[in-house]
C-alpha cells in the first residue's frame, strides 16, 4: 500500500495485478467494511464467547416483571429473547410479522417547479443515482432482519456500515442503548461506553466514531452516554408511544408459560395411564392367619417381578385394593388443557391461530380480515423506515430531490394490489413503478431488464410480443367470452363464510341446473 500525500489517495491493487489510485475516503471506507465483515463470535485465542446466554424465567418472576415493565425493561427484553429461541409459537409470531412485508417500494421525485424547465439529464442523473443507492442497501433482506429484532425486543438499535458497493447493518447490544431524540420524525440513540471496559478487544470491529467517543469516556467519566452521529445510525421502534422498550408480545409470557405447564400435566397424565400395579392378596383364615406359607408367596411374588415390564409394579398385601380414577372423562387428561392455553395465547396476541395450523373452524373470509389487521400494524411499522431511508436520501447530492415510497403491500394481499394497479393503469394513473414493484421488481431492476432485453438482446425484435386482453380485439374477447352471471369476486364482493366454504368444497360442482 502507497500513500500520496500531495493528492490524498492510496495506491491498491486491482483483481488483475494492477495498481490503482482510489480517495482516502473510499479507501478507509473498504478498510472498515473489512473489519465489519470478521466480527468475532468467539474469541478462540482468549476462550471468550460473545454469543448471549439466555435462562430460563419463573411464573412468579414473569408476574413481577409485568407488575412494573419500566424497572424491569432489561429482564423483560432477555425473557422475550429467550422464548424466541426455545418456543415455535412465539419464534413463528415474531417471524410472521417480521417477514410480512414485500418491502415493494416505488422513487417518487418532490420540490419540482413545474412553471420552470427542468434539465432532463441532471433529472435522469439523479434518479439513477437514487435507485443505484437503494439497490446497494438491500432493503428486504437488512430491514427484515431489523424488524425480527424489533418484533422480538420492540426496538433495533443498529449502525450502517457503507462503501461504494457494500451496504450492512451492524446490530448494538440494546442494553447499552437508549432512545435520545427524534430527528427528522426519525429516532436517534445514545451508547453507553462503558462497554469497552470489559470488551476492549472489540473496538476495532467498530465505527472509528466509536473508539474517539471512547476515548473521551476514559478522560471524562460523565461521557459514558454519547448520542451517536444520526448520519449511520438506524432505530426502529414497533411502539412509538413510549420511548420505554417494553417486547410488544410482552402479555404473551404467561399464556406461554401455561402452555408449557399444560404440556408437563397432559404428559405425566400420560405416563400414569400408562402405569399398572398388580396386588397379590393372600388369603386369610376367620382368625387372620394366612392360608398360604409366606415363603410360598414370596417364591411366586419373585416369579411375577421377573416377567414384569418397567411401568408395572407389583405387591403383596392381606387387604383388598380398591383403586380410583381421577381422569377426565372422554378425554386423555391435561391435553383438552394444553388446546385451551393455545387457543388462549394466539387470541391475546391478536393474530388468528388457522394461520399457524391451528383452529378448523375458521373460513377464508375471517381469516382475510384477520391479516389485515395484522397487516395495519406491519404498515405502521413501514412508515418508520420509510422517513428513516428518506432521511438518508437527503445525502445523496443530486439537483432533483426523490424519496421513496413503501407500499402497503404484504404476501398477503400481493396479487390484490398488483391487480389493482394494472386497474389504475387502464385509467391513465401513473402506476407503471408500482406494477413492477408488486411482481417484485426493484426500480433499478426494472431499469436494467428493459435495457438488457430491449437495447442489449433485441428480444422486441426477435420475440413474439406478449399479448393480454387489453390488446385483443373486441372479436378474440368474444370468441371466448363464456359468458353466465357475473360471480361475487367480478363485482369486487367478498364471499359469505357459508359461500367461502361452498367455493372451498365445491359443493356446486355436482348441482343440477
Amino acid at each position: 500500500m502507497t500513500i500520496d500525500s500531495t493528492q490524498k489517495k492510496v495506491a491498491v491493487m486491482t483483481p488483475d495485478g494492477k495498481r490503482d489510485y482510489v480517495s482516502m475516503t473510499e479507501f478507509m471506507d473498504k478498510l472498515r467494511y473489512a473489519n465489519i465483515s470478521q466480527i468475532k463470535v468467539r474469541d478462540l485465542e482468549n476462550n471468550k464467547d460473545y454469543a448471549p446466554t439466555y435462562r430460563k424465567y419463573t411464573k412468579s418472576q414473569i408476574v413481577t416483571y409485568l407488575g412494573n415493565p419500566a424497572n424491569y425493561e432489561t429482564q423483560l427484553r432477555q425473557m422475550s429473547q429467550y422464548l424466541y429461541n426455545i418456543s415455535n409459537y412465539y419464534r413463528r409470531l415474531i417471524q410472521y410479522f417480521a417477514s410480512m412485508s414485500t418491502f415493494s417500494y416505488i422513487v417518487v421525485p418532490y420540490g419540482i417547479d413545474r412553471t420552470k424547465s427542468v434539465n432532463l439529464n441532471k433529472f435522469k442523473k439523479g434518479y439513477y443515482a437514487v435507485i443505484n443507492q437503494l439497490e446497494k442497501m438491500n432493503i428486504r433482506h437488512e430491514f427484515t432482519r431489523v424488524l425480527t429484532v424489533a418484533f422480538r425486543d420492540d426496538v433495533y438499535y443498529g449502525y450502517a456500515w457503507e462503501t461504494n458497493d457494500s451496504y450492512t447493518f451492524q446490530q448494538l447490544d440494546p442494553d447499552y442503548c437508549k432512545i435520545s431524540s427524534i430527528e427528522d420524525g426519525v429516532y436517534n440513540f445514545a451508547f453507553n461506553f462503558s462497554y469497552f471496559d470489559a470488551n476492549s478487544e472489540r473496538l476495532p470491529n467498530f465505527p472509528p466514531e466509536f473508539t474517539t467517543m471512547y476515548n473521551a469516556y476514559a478522560k471524562d467519566s460523565n461521557l459514558k452516554w454519547q448520542e451517536l452521529s444520526s448520519d449511520n445510525t438506524v432505530c426502529i421502534k414497533i411502539n412509538e408511544q413510549t420511548h420505554i422498550p417494553i417486547p410488544p408480545f410482552v402479555s404473551l409470557f404467561s399464556a406461554l408459560a401455561d402452555i408449557e405447564d399444560y404440556r408437563a400435566i397432559s404428559k405425566n397424565a400420560s405416563e400414569v395411564n400408562n402405569y399398572k400395579a398388580l396386588a397379590l392378596e393372600i388369603p386369610t383364615g376367620d382368625d387372620g392367619t394366612f392360608l398360604i406359607d409366606y415363603d410360598l408367596c414370596k417364591d411366586f411374588y419373585d416369579m411375577l417381578c421377573n416377567v414384569l415390564p418397567e411401568n408395572i409394579g407389583a405387591f403383596m398385601s392381606p387387604m383388598k385394593v380398591s383403586s380410583w380414577n381421577f381422569e377426565k372423562s372422554g378425554a386423555v387428561s391435561g391435553s383438552d388443557d394444553v388446546e385451551k392455553a393455545e387457543a388462549s395465547m394466539w387470541t391475546q396476541a391478536g393474530v388468528n391461530s388457522i394461520l399457524f395450523g391451528g383452529g378448523d373452524k375458521d373460513s377464508a373470509t375471517s381469516v382475510k380480515w384477520s391479516t389485515i389487521n395484522d397487516q395495519m400494524i406491519v404498515f405502521t411499522v413501514m412508515r418508520q423506515i420509510e422517513r428513516w431511508i428518506n432521511r438518508k436520501l437527503k445525502s445523496v447530492s443530486t439537483a432533483i430531490k426523490f424519496k421513496v415510497n413503501i407500499l402497503d403491500v404484504t404476501y398477503f394481499n400481493r396479487q390484490e394490489m398488483h391487480d389493482q394497479f394494472v386497474k389504475d393503469g387502464q385509467y391513465g394513473l401513473p402506476v407503471r413503478s408500482a406494477i413492477m414493484a408488486t411482481a417484485g421488481y426493484n426500480p433499478s431492476d426494472m431499469e436494467n431488464m428493459l435495457y438488457l432485453e430491449n437495447e442489449i438482446l433485441g428480444l422486441k425484435d426477435l420475440e413474439i410480443p406478449l399479448t393480454s386482453s387489453n390488446t385483443q380485439s373486441s372479436d378474440s374477447n368474444a370468441a371466448t367470452d363464456k359468458g353466465g352471471r357475473p360471480t361475487n369476486e367480478s363485482r369486487g364482493k367478498d364471499l359469505s363464510d357459508a359461500g367461502a366454504v361452498t367455493k372451498e368444497n365445491d359443493s356446486n360442482a355436482n348441482s343440477e341446473g
